[in-house]
């Protein structure tokens, strides 16, 4: 399989390895690194490796195919109070239609005009029938499940009522599912020509960090350094060479550091901490 390729069926890599964007199932924009015999699921997106694979689920029997069917299956799925409205208009309808039927009749009877007569069994029908009571509620548990757009259970709705604590993970639930740069520290260096030497390199990089660092840079205008000999290294950076001076460029994580022996000052250290801590995926 090639770089950009969507997975079609659920499969196991059994060569190379490649990392996968797995936020059509799982909500998660930073791709995930698969190596030999790890698990791919159908739907994904192969992102830079060439793969090869062997299939173990097809049809029905895919991850996501079982993640639509949950979906058809909460949809069809009736909450006990909908069975309840349900059975109150089973026998509430017909009964409101044999009372305005009488209430027609009484009045005819009552030597009135039959366009009044007509007029009280209509209005009769129209304020008595609990048509409200039965549309209402399947369309409210309709819009409460679209909007969820997952819910196993329809009877879930129900009892969240009693709800006291909601526990939320990170990406795509209370968040827009795409990092964002949120904060800037140079630790000495220009700020101008780290901004420079950042949009130079990230416009090269397809990696979600490295799209939201140029996203966050591109409407400021900064120009870009010439560039050449651009290697992206799955899992920890970016390096390039300067065209003019060949000085190395590098926008890396601390592992890329170490890899190229570079050392990082006193400082560093605590920032790297404090935005770990943050939950701040850090480049250097």
């Amino acid at each position: 399989m090639k770089p950009g390729e969507k997975i079609p069926v659920d499969g196991r890599i059994i060569e190379e390895k490649t990392t996968v964007d797995e936020s059509a199932i799982t909500g998660e924009n930073i791709p995930v690194t698969k190596t030999f015999d790890n698990k791919i699921v159908g739907g994904t997106i192969n992102k830079i490796g060439i793969i090869k694979f062997i299939t173990i689920n097809t049809g029905d029997k895919t991850v996501l195919a079982q993640i639509v069917k949950i979906m058809e299956e909460a949809i069809m799925t009736k909450v006990p109070i909908q069975l309840l409205v349900d059975k109150i208009s089973f026998y509430f309808v017909p009964t409101i239609m044999i009372l305005s039927l009488l209430t027609f009749l009484i009045w005819l009877l009552a030597s009135a005009e039959f366009s009044f007569a007509l007029t009280i069994f209509v209005s009769v029908l129209i304020i008595a029938c609990p048509c409200s009571l039965g549309l209402a509620t399947p369309t409210a548990v309709m819009m409460e499940t679209g909007i969820a757009t997952l819910i196993k259970d329809t009877k879930a709705l129900e009892f969240a009522q009693k709800i006291n604590t909601v526990v939320f993970d990170k990406t795509g639930t209370l968040t827009d599912g795409r990092p964002k740069v949120v904060e800037i520290e140079t630790l000495g260096t220009n700020k101008v020509t780290l901004l420079k030497i950042a949009s130079s390199i990230t416009m090269n990089s397809h990696h979600p960090l490295s799209k939201a660092v140029y996203r966050h840079l591109k409407p400021q205008g900064i120009k870009s350094f010439p560039l050449s000999g651009f290697i992206e290294v799955e899992g920890k950076g970016l390096y390039a060479k300067h065209k003019l001076n060949n000085n190395l460029v590098l926008l890396e994580k601390k592992r890329l550091l170490e890899d190229n022996d570079i050392k990082i000052g006193q400082k560093e250290p605590s920032l790297l901490e404090k935005f770990s801590q943050e939950g701040k995926p850090l480049f250097l």
